[in-house]
């Protein structure tokens, strides 16, 4: 197993249990097959170029779903203003 592909199994350990319960084998499996794609190319084979693009990639193949947590949370916010100013004034 490549440098690259080892330190971003570590990275992926740092996410919240509840993350990686959800989605931890479908990043794996995306991983791996960005990583063989990589290793296909010969000019991208570096370990640092690996790790910066699946950096980028995951995040953004599940940038949808995030969007609509964000949407969701910020409807709840404007749903209970009275909660969300007493949380704000005692930050």
């Amino acid at each position: 197993m490549s440098i690259s592909l080892r330190l971003y199994r570590a990275l992926a350990r740092a996410f919240p249990y509840e993350f990686k319960n959800a989605y931890g084998d479908e990043l794996v499996q995306l991983t791996k097959r960005r990583h063989r794609a990589h290793l296909a190319a010969s000019w991208r084979s570096r370990p640092g170029v690996v790790l910066v693009d699946i950096a980028l990639r995951v995040p953004a193949s599940n940038l949808a779903e995030i969007r609509q947590d964000i949407r969701y949370g910020l409807r709840m916010l404007a749903g209970s203003a009275g909660f969300t100013a007493v949380a704000l004034v005692s930050l």
